[in-house]
């Protein structure tokens, strides 16, 4: 048996502090708490996973980003919550399905870490 219970947070690093906490607050609108003078804020909901940004402060150059994980939305619908990404001006991919599985959209934080959003396929 793991000693591993669950998931508690994602973590990305984050060049641009302002635009992140804006993104995460504003566009995606995420409750959550930021600590400007550490450079880590913190959204989601308080029961369940948060996603965490850091600012990165260097040594340069900041670690890859759009690589490694991703993190992954539960949504009601994938193809409602692509046309509320694209409205809020977040960069989103088309919407598509595994068949009998999931419908998936992928889309990006302003620094080019890959999340994506599902839902149950449809019937």
């Amino acid at each position: 048996m793991s000693v591993l219970k669950s998931i508690a947070l994602t973590s990305f690093n984050v060049t641009n502090w302002e635009q992140a906490k804006h993104f995460y607050s504003e566009v995606l609108g995420l409750p959550g708490t930021a600590m400007d003078e550490m450079g880590w804020a913190q959204y989601g909901p308080q029961d369940g996973v948060q996603v965490a940004i850091n600012l990165w402060r260097g040594p340069d150059p900041v670690p890859p980003q759009g690589g490694g994980g991703t993190l992954v939305w539960n949504v009601d619908d994938a193809f409602a919550a692509a046309k509320s990404l694209r409205e809020a001006g977040v960069k989103t991919l088309e919407p598509y399905v595994i068949p009998g599985m999931v419908a998936v959209v992928d889309f990006y934080d302003p620094e080019g870490n890959h999340m994506q959003a599902v839902s149950m396929a449809p019937k």
